[in-house]
Order: C-alpha cells, then structure tokens, then sequence
C-alpha cells in the first residue's frame, strides 16, 4: 500500500525534485504551496499542478496522510509552523524541510518530529537514506520518548553512527 504524502512547498523547482523522488518509493503525493484556511483536520490549500490545470484552491482532509514534508516559507496566510500542530492533531507525522536550518528549528519548536535540510531531501529518499516507512512507524508509536531524542537516534542511524 503506497504512503500518502503531502508536500508543502512553494518553489517548483524542489518541489519537483522531492514529488520525483517520493514517486520511486511508490508514494502518493499532493502538493500545496500554501495555506489559506485551518478549519481543524481540514486545510483550505493551494494546490499546484493538479492535473496540468495550474493552481487551484480546493478543501484538504489531513487525515488522509501518513506523513507532511512542511517548508516554513511558503504561499498563503501561514507558515510552515502553524501547520504542524493541526496535521499532529490529524495523526500525521511532521518533518520541517526548509533549507534554512534556522528555520527549520522553528518548525521543530513547533511540534515536527524532525527535520532534514530541503537541499539534500531527495537524494536522501532515492538513496535509502530516508527511509519514510521507519519515519511513520517510529512516530506513529506512543514510546514515551521525546521526539527529539528519537529523531536523534533516527539520524545517527542513517549516518552509521
């Protein structure tokens, strides 16, 4: 059963490069550029290359994912951080994937389980270092440990430390 992923990013050009990648795991993707709109498990987002039509708004049950990729800066009326909590409250496992790491330690302030540096994502899930079935699996369970800790232990893993 593929993992259902929803992708939060305004540039096209990562954007692409991450949907590529996710597509050799077998993922399906949905892509936004932004939010408009929380109205609990539900956003109000811009869509991007639906069907070739371009950008459109449309009503997205987050319940529907596995797991989100969040940028911090993106299009709409939030930021990257005022989504995690919402998608939290949904089930869905955060990971911030901003390119600036300050930012990326904002999403994580935020609630986000972990976060990987925007630049180096795809190459990380074609290459297996990114393993987004692990990620789910290991977020997804109630161990009582601090998310910051597993994440730590997550990442010393894929470095083989």
């Amino acid at each position: 059963m593929p993992m259902n992923i929803l992708l939060i990013e305004d540039l096209a050009e990562p954007a692409q490069d991450i949907i590529d990648a996710l597509k050799t795991q077998n993922c399906e993707v949905v892509w936004i550029s932004g939010v408009d709109e929380i109205n609990h498990q539900t956003f109000y987002a811009e869509f991007e290359g639906i069907s070739g039509q371009g950008e459109t708004l449309q009503h997205l049950d987050l319940r529907h994912f596995d797991i989100a990729l969040i940028d911090f800066e993106i299009d709409g009326a939030y930021h990257g951080g005022e989504l995690v909590s919402p998608l939290r409250k949904s089930g869905v496992v955060c990971v911030g994937i901003s390119a600036k790491a300050n930012l990326n330690g904002e999403i994580m302030a935020a609630g986000a389980h972990l976060s990987v540096p925007k630049h180096a994502l795809a190459d990380q899930i074609r290459y297996g270092q990114f393993d987004l079935e692990e990620v789910v699996e290991t977020f997804s369970t109630d161990t009582g440990i601090p998310d910051e800790e597993i994440a730590r232990t997550l990442m010393s893993k894929r470095h083989g430390r």
